[in-house]
């Protein structure tokens, strides 16, 4: 038996987007026009008003668009998720306190890391959210028994149950931050093109697959233009 509830709060106060000319599969990591439009799409994101967070897959990746988008971005402060749990704390809090001052910055944070889970962005805090990528989790030997542990229990399904839905819960997650109250309001994005594909787009929840708005680089920069 499976139950579906909607998403309880007012849709007039979210937009929920997705990313159709981009991905960091493996495959393309080394392709420019996809990093560069990547890089588009997150310098775009950090032009909105209020704080804004964008998770990763990993700390590579992180880093890599870090190093590119930082130069880009004016006028706001950058806060970089620390691989060091302890030094994560003060830099997280200085960021959540921006608001309070008339300020804002832009979180580059990983997709279940110490800044995207477990937290509660309220009200102003964290105005909208950004996942990039899809993040499954490394390829190795335990992955691989895993999924074939599956395979032989669940057939087919055993590989998406096993290796991709928890990645799609990862970004979740990481998006859900921004929504807390019924009268949060902010911008969700999906900056991968796997997103809209049927079995991975299936595994969002409906009130997701509803909303959710399909874009290239240009027609995202229109689409976040008009949220106010």
């Amino acid at each position: 038996t499976t139950l579906v509830l909607p998403n309880a709060f007012p849709q007039n106060n979210r937009i929920v987007t997705c990313a159709t000319d981009v991905t960091t599969a493996y495959s393309m990591r080394r392709d420019k026009e996809n990093t560069l439009r990547i890089t588009e799409y997150i310098t775009a994101f950090a032009t909105l008003r209020g704080n804004r967070a964008i998770f990763f897959p990993s700390y590579q990746i992180l880093q890599e668009y870090a190093d590119r988008a930082t130069p880009l971005i004016r006028n706001r402060k950058i806060f970089i998720e620390p691989r060091d749990k302890s030094d994560a704390g003060t830099a997280l809090t200085e960021f959540l306190s921006l608001p309070s001052r008339k300020e804002s910055g832009v979180m580059f944070a990983v997709c279940g890391g110490k800044w995207s889970e477990g937290l509660d962005y309220r009200g102003e805090m964290l105005s909208g959210a950004m996942v990039v990528g899809l993040p499954l989790a490394p390829f190795n030997r335990v992955r691989k028994m895993t999924i074939e542990y599956f395979r032989h229990k669940f057939g087919a399904e055993g590989e998406f149950l096993s290796y991709t839905l928890p990645a799609i819960n990862k970004s979740l997650q990481a998006l859900g931050r921004v929504l807390r109250t019924p009268e949060d309001r902010g911008v969700l994005v999906l900056c991968e093109k796997r997103f809209v594909e049927k079995r991975v787009r299936e595994g969002l929840p409906p009130w997701i697959q509803e909303e959710m708005a399909a874009c290239d680089a240009t027609t995202f920069r229109e689409v976040i233009a008009a949220w106010k």
